[in-house]
This record gives structure tokens, C-alpha cells and sequence, in this order.
């Protein structure tokens, strides 16, 4: 086996390689040098992401509120109390069922007046009908059982229905006045009474549209 070969350590410098490594230039030693135009010249600063967005980003404004919204808003308030909705509450209404039947020579009329007005004739009679309703709807407040008539009605031409409605104080005379122990009577009466009233005033109209 082959012996290794020893070093002979360095105990003594070497003057020439010293001398050499002194010789070479400064810039080989690593060191940076500064240009004094540099340092003197500010640096343009770059904006970042963010500032480069915020720029392009249109400003921002205040948006007023729709009047929807408004809307919307005040539907969403609480409701008032009680006491104070008990003021502008409407009157108590009640219905009043009517049938009135119309001799056959007055519905003879009133289909000639119908061709004339291109509806039908129970359209015609109703049209008269309205026209003294505010006058017999108040004279229910004072109406009497012994006023009313009950009659058998014969030559029926055609018959019209209608409903009315009247304040609850109007129902509670009818009731009190007509039908004493509720056996449901006062539509009946009544529609009796208001018919004696209304063929009066029907032949009237009719002749007010040349029939």
C-alpha cells in the first residue's frame, strides 16, 4: 500500500505573493462606489397597486335616498294605536238584500228603452232605481210597519236585485220597527215598500226616454 504523501507546513510568509496581492486595483477589493449625480438626483416614486387603482377609481358621491325608498321606509313604521285608528274608522255598514218585481206593461217599456240603449232592460230599471236611492235610504230611518203594503204581484214582466248597504243604526230600526222577534223579514218588507216608491218613478223615467 502506497504511503501518503506529507506536507511540508508553511512557516515562513512569502514576501513575493504578498507584494502581488497589494499591487492589484481597488476595484478588485468589493467595494461600491457611490456617483454623486445619483445621490443628488431624487428618485421618482412608483405608486403601488393600490394607489394606482384608487386613481382610475371615479370619486365617490352620495346617493339621496328614491322616494320608493322613502316610501318604503314610512310603510314600515308602527301603526298607530288604537285610540288613535278608532277616530277616522268608518261607520259600521250593514246589508240590505232588495228584489222588486216590474209589471209587464212597465217591462214592455223599459225592453223598448233597452233597444234604444243597446243594455238590458233590468240595466234601465236600475239606472232608475239609483236615481231616488239617497232619498229612500234616508226615509228608512223613519219608515213604520203600518206604511208598508204587502201586495200580490201579478203580470210579472221581470224582477231586479240589488244590495244596498245602510249604516248599522238603519238596520237596527228596521229590525226593531219590522221584524220584532227575528224571523227575517225586513229584505221582504222593505223590498215592498222601496217598490210602491220605485214604479211610480219608473213610469216617470221611461217617459223621459220618449217610452
Amino acid at each position: 500500500m502506497a504511503e501518503r504523501k506529507r506536507f511540508t507546513p508553511v512557516v515562513k510568509p512569502d514576501e513575493d505573493y504578498t507584494k502581488r496581492i497589494e499591487r492589484k486595483p481597488a476595484a478588485q477589493k468589493f467595494m461600491f462606489r457611490e456617483d454623486p449625480e445619483e445621490i443628488e438626483a431624487p428618485m421618482e416614486a412608483v405608486p403601488a397597486k393600490d394607489d394606482k387603482r384608487q386613481a382610475e377609481a371615479p370619486p365617490s358621491t352620495a346617493i339621496e335616498p328614491s322616494d320608493e325608498q322613502m316610501t318604503e321606509g314610512a310603510a314600515r313604521e308602527p301603526a298607530a294605536p288604537k285610540s288613535a285608528r278608532s277616530v277616522d274608522t268608518p261607520t259600521t255598514t250593514a246589508k240590505l238584500r232588495l228584489h222588486i218585481a216590474v209589471p209587464a206593461e212597465l217591462a214592455a217599456r223599459a225592453n223598448r228603452a233597452a233597444e234604444k240603449a243597446r243594455c238590458p232592460a233590468r240595466k234601465v230599471a236600475l239606472a232608475a232605481l239609483n236615481e231616488i236611492k239617497p232619498s229612500l235610504l234616508e226615509r228608512l230611518n223613519s219608515i213604520r210597519y203600518g206604511q208598508i203594503e204587502p201586495e200580490r204581484q201579478e203580470n210579472v214582466g221581470f224582477s231586479i236585485s240589488t244590495t244596498w248597504q245602510i249604516p248599522a243604526k238603519t238596520e237596527t230600526h228596521l229590525k226593531s220597527e219590522l221584524d220584532p222577534v227575528g224571523i227575517g223579514q225586513v229584505n221582504r218588507l222593505v223590498s215592498h215598500w222601496i217598490r210602491g216608491q220605485f214604479l211610480d218613478h219608473f213610469e216617470k223615467y221611461l217617459k223621459k226616454l220618449g217610452h
